[in-house]
């Protein structure tokens, strides 16, 4: 039983409210575009969820097979994708029976900040890669969303006008589990605060080779909400490449 398990309504219900809004987008695109052609690539879709990217991936011509830790999760990502996509509940940490070298590509999106031992998942990604093979790591940019208390200060400051006008940055050497105490997923959930640092460093210890950072920006637009006025500014999430 996972925290995902206790709340899933509720997550599902926010990864439908933003997966296709334009900040949440522009981060697909820039994964998509540096995945190239996976017609006929073995994928593996780490700590998955409700499968919204297994589905993408599955019609870009790869054969994915899903792991996350959630039971309610795992029922959800079957129930959307039908039987095209192997979905399995395991700990994304080890995937215990999982055979070495079987694939062509690891993600793991927006999910390692639930996930408390990184070396270990970092190994696991490495012993079940081929050799070339690569891993997609997805966060919340660890620079700029940082820990903080909902309660007290939102990490956005506004000007008059309501326009975004900065955003705060807190508590980044403060790594660790964290709760904002808000309504959000990190209220509900909370996350694990890492440094950029620490997860380069960590990747480079288990064996893996950094090939590319993607910080994807919206483009400026005119009547653009507030999110996507803070997505053209400052990036807010973090795809790390890298392969073995």
């Amino acid at each position: 039983m996972t925290v995902y398990d206790d709340h899933v309504d509720f997550y599902v219900g926010f990864v439908d409210s933003v997966k296709s809004t334009s900040a949440f987008q522009v981060t697909i695109d820039a994964i998509f575009d540096a995945l190239g052609d996976l017609d006929g690539m073995h994928v593996c879709d780490l700590a998955c969820g409700e499968g919204f990217l297994s589905r993408l991936l599955a019609e870009r011509g790869a054969t994915v097979h899903g792991f996350d830790a959630s039971t309610k999760l795992i029922e959800v990502a079957r129930q959307r994708s039908g039987r095209s996509i192997q979905y399995d509940v395991s700990d994304a940490q080890h995937l215990p029976g999982v055979e070495p070298a079987i694939y062509d590509v690891v993600l793991c999106h927006m999910a390692i900040m639930d996930i408390p031992d990184i070396d270990a998942l970092f190994a696991t990604v490495r012993r079940i890669l081929k050799p070339g093979g690569r891993f997609f790591l997805t966060v919340l940019h660890p620079c700029f969303e940082t820990p903080f208390d909902a309660a007290d200060r939102e990490p956005v400051e506004t000007d008059e006008q309501g326009n975004y006008a900065g955003c705060r940055v807190m508590r980044y050497r403060e790594e660790g589990l964290w709760d904002s105490g808000g309504a959000g997923v990190r209220g509900h959930m909370g996350a694990y605060h890492r440094m950029l640092s620490t997860y380069l460093n960590s990747l480079i210890s288990a064996g893996h080779r950094i090939t590319q950072l993607l910080e994807p920006l919206l483009p400026d637009a005119d009547n653009a909400d507030l999110d996507e006025q803070w997505a053209m500014q400052i990036p807010r999430r973090l795809t790390i490449c890298s392969s073995v």
